[in-house]
Order: C-alpha cells, then structure tokens, then sequence
C-alpha cells in the first residue's frame, strides 16, 4: 500500500458487516480534512486469524441451529454489560483496566507500529477493546472513537477511556450520556453512506432481475439468520404468488432448496439471491426484514416500505422498539401479520406513501449529520485533523 502522507487515520472494522460504513466514513474524512491517509482494515485483518474463523463459524452454527440460545447469552451478556456501566457511573470511569493475552493483541499492536495513527475509529466493540489495551501497551496519543452505527447502542462500547463517539441517532446518544459519557465527546453523525441520490431507470432494474411482469417485488431478508426465522412468513407469502413477485434473500443451499420444493413455489414468481444487493433494493417494492440497519436504511433511501419482523438478540430487539416507536416500519410479529402488512402497502396507496415520505425525511436527516464529525470536539474529545490542532 502507498501511504502518500505522515498522518493516518485507521478504520477498524466487521468484515461482513460494516464496510459501507467504514468506506463512507473514509470518503468523509478524505474530503473534509486536511491530507491524510485513512487506512481501511477488517476484522480479519487484525484478529488472530484462527481465533477469527473459529469464531464466525460458531456464529453461523447457531444463527441457523441454535437461536434460542443466541437470545439467552444476548440477554446475559446485556445484563452483564449493564451492570458493568452502572458500576462505571457509579466510580466515574475508574478502576477498568482491561488486559488482552499476547497472541490476541500481537496483530493490532503490528498495526499501531507500522501507521503510528493519529486516530482511529472502530465500528465494533472488541476493536474498540483491542485498540483501547495497545495504545495503553504503546503509551501512544492517538484518538479512539467508537463509531456506533446501529440504530441502537450496544452497551459493549461503553468504555470510560474513549475519547468520542459518533452515533447515528440522538437516542444512542442519550444512552451514551445516561451511562456517563460527556455530551461534548458524542457526535450524532447518522448512518455513514456515500449513496446518490441520481435517479436510476426502476425497470431497466428489474429486467435485469428477470422481471417482465408489472406486478410489485416483495423481497424478504433474513440477515444473518439467512430467513430461518422467516420461513413460515415466506411460506405464507408464497401462498399468494400470483399477487406479487416474491425474492427470497438466503445463502443456504439447504434452505434455498427447501423453499424450491413447497408445493407453494412457483418459478415464475419466486425468485432466489444469496445477497441483498443495491440492485435489489432499486427495484424492490417491500421489504420484510429482520432488524437489519444496513438493510433497513437502504429501502429508506429508495423510499421501499418496510414491514419489520422479531429479532434475535437483544439488540435486534431494541432497534425494532426505535423504529416502531417513531411509526417508521411496520412491525410483525406472525406470518399472518407479515401477508397483512403487505397488502397493506399494496392496497392502500396513500399508507404506501405515507412509508416513503418518512423513511425518506429520515435518511435527509441521517445524511446530512455526517457533517457533525467537522466542527469536531477539539481537545476534550476527537480533535479535529488540521494543522491547528497537531
């Protein structure tokens, strides 16, 4: 890599999650600031690589097998984390000292010596940890910013030794505050997107999809859980197949197949994608999903309706409460209630509408926040990247 300036700021971030966020976040502070480099590295990058797949695996076993307890240890692990921030609150910060065993802190320690960064932002909690002990190990003076991205705070980035945060909504930010977190340190940055908002042909998008017809595109997206937790709202929509195309986003070859042998497929209208693209997206009419931000925000850009299933964990649980309590999805909670809600938009042009225009006011706003990284928090936070302030 040709590093072209002495100041560098790295993005620690989810492979296979954040890295929209993270590029949006580099083009950011490659336009506003001063020349920089801004360094992208994913999380396979500086975890141990062993440690890194044996973790993704398990992850995949029990998003598909074993659910029950995904929400149990979510749960625990919540009640853990809360109590470990009370305690914070109640001592000020002090007495976290956080140590990681060698072989886990080796690669991010390579990373700190090799860049010598003025800043770093970490979109997932064990970044922020990790980066948090080198700089400790390091005695560097870098920044560490937590950037939370969710529509809801996961209570894992609470840590007293953050220098600041940039969060997507203003009650994140709040929490933050609740869990003793200087107002001057959070910035309310929104969803970090580069999307445009050029027009785009719909129906040249749905040719290239396959679809001929003008009936509507249902897409259905089980995020993580690859539509195990929706199988019984695909069925159901299936029933219905000569309403609407249907799209089932799923990677599992076992899952795809199974749904292909339902008697309530039908080829001409069922329709198969192992990602939920951009593509898809434009050309989508409705989106049933699982609490997914990423997924969530992109039909609000295009102004696609969205009718929102149960979660997981419990922070899928807390994103659902955000966007129901401020009337921006449709929330579900059965099969019967999914089909329901799909002919609601349908049938009913102007709850369509009403859909759009609110995802759409939500996404301005969202986007236009970004500019709150600028005027930044200078000394008592995440210092702003000019000369004036190195």
């Amino acid at each position: 890599m040709e590093l072209k300036w002495n100041r560098h700021v790295l993005i620690l971030y989810d492979k296979h999650g954040d890295e929209k966020v993270a590029a949006a976040l580099k083009a950011h502070f490659e336009k506003e600031f001063d020349p920089c480099d801004v360094v992208m590295i994913d999380s396979e990058s500086y975890s141990v690589s062993l440690v890194f797949k044996l973790r993704q695996l398990l992850y995949k076993i029990s998003y598909k097998y074993f659910r029950h307890y995904l929400a149990f240890t979510s749960k625990e692990k919540e009640k853990k984390e809360e109590k470990r921030v009370q305690e914070l609150v109640k001592t000020g910060g002090e007495g976290e000292n956080k140590k990681a065993k060698p072989f886990t802190i080796k690669r991010i320690l390579n990373i700190m010596r090799r860049f010598e960064p003025v800043m770093v932002l970490c979109t997932t909690p064990e970044a922020l940890d990790l980066t948090l002990i080198a700089k400790n190990d390091l005695a560097m003076d870098y920044r560490t910013v937590g950037v939370i991205s969710q529509f809801a705070l996961d209570a894992s980035f609470v840590r007293p030794k953050v220098d600041g945060y940039f969060v997507e909504n203003p009650e994140v930010k709040k929490r933050l505050m609740n869990s003793g977190v200087i107002e001057e340190r959070i910035a309310v940055v929104g969803y970090p997107t580069t999307f445009s908002a050029e027009s785009f042909d719909r129906q040249l998008k749905r040719k290239a999809l396959g679809l001929t017809g003008n009936l509507p595109l249902v897409v259905v997206n089980g995020g993580d859980y690859d539509t195990y937790t929706l199988k019984r709202d695909v069925i159901k929509l299936m029933e219905k197949k000569n309403d609407y195309y249907l799209m089932i986003i799923a990677k599992d070859k076992k899952l795809r197949k199974y749904y292909t042998k339902l008697p309530e497929f039908s080829a001409g209208s069922g329709l198969m994608n192992d990602v939920l693209s951009d593509d898809i997206l434009d050309a989508a009419d409705i989106l049933v999903t699982v609490p997914d931000t990423s997924a969530i925000f992109g039909a609000f850009m295009r102004g696609v309706p969205v009718i929102l299933a149960d979660g997981v964990t419990s922070l899928e649980n807390q994103i659902k409460s955000y966007l129901v309590k401020r009337a921006l999805v449709i929330p579900s909670r059965t099969p019967d209630e999914t089909l329901y809600g799909v002919y609601e938009i349908l049938d009913e042009p102007f709850r369509k509408n009403e859909f759009k225009y609110r995802g759409q006011v939500y996404v301005r706003l969202s986007v236009n926040d970004i500019h709150n990284i600028t005027p930044q928090i200078e000394n008592d936070g995440v210092a702003k990247l000019t000369n004036k302030t190195n």
